[in-house]
């Protein structure tokens, strides 16, 4: 049931195909992990600021969004067999339906266009490069610097459950199976995707 919006030979949809058998399927989060933040090394490649990821797949640039990641796993046995990760970055597009309001490119942030091509480049570079930090083991660096980047981490937000029911709260932090965890005055509080949504 997701889309996404995007103006023909704007934006830079794609999608990738890999083989991550070195994880388990309790670890699926880290390849949500892995991608956010290889998209965010991307914008920050590009000269933007400001840059955060927003759970469970989307990536902010100053509180607007430029990017969604939708990741399809396929399993096999104990193992995940392979993974299809589709990604949507706004890159040349310059306005967006009414109904976007927290959408922006990077035509929107800098002013100027720029090569998908570049994009392109940019993007499997550092998606390679935080892969084989996942392939080195690396998981604990990449849970950390997701943490790091994580929107809204730490800080009192409005949230909406799905009877309706809005709360305060602040994120402290996503848990191995990607679970968000938010603190209010009462306790801390687990949500799977879907759950639960920012006001």
């Amino acid at each position: 049931g997701n889309k996404w919006s995007s103006e023909a030979g704007k934006n830079l949809t794609m999608s990738l195909l890999l083989y991550p058998k070195i994880i388990i399927p309790t670890e699926q989060f880290l390849l949500n992990q892995l991608v956010s933040l290889a998209v965010r090394d991307t914008l920050i490649e590009m000269g933007l600021r400001k840059v955060e990821v927003k759970w469970p797949n989307d990536v902010l640039v100053q509180e607007k969004k430029m990017a969604g990641i939708l990741i399809q796993n396929s399993l096999s046995g104990k193992k995940i067999s392979s993974c299809i990760v589709g990604i949507g970055l706004n890159i040349n597009q310059k306005s967006f339906p009414s109904e976007l309001k927290k959408a922006t490119s990077f035509f929107l942030e800098k002013g100027k266009e720029i090569s998908l091509e570049l994009v392109l480049d940019i993007l499997c570079s550092c998606l390679e490069k935080r892969y084989l930090e996942l392939k080195s083991g690396k998981k604990t660096k990449l849970h950390s610097d997701y943490h790091e980047f994580l929107f809204k981490k730490n800080r009192d937000a409005f949230f909406k459950k799905k009877d309706g029911i809005i709360f305060k709260g602040k994120i402290i932090g996503v848990d191995e199976s990607g679970r968000l965890k938010i603190k209010t005055q009462e306790r801390i509080e687990i949500f799977y995707f879907k759950e639960i949504s920012f006001v």
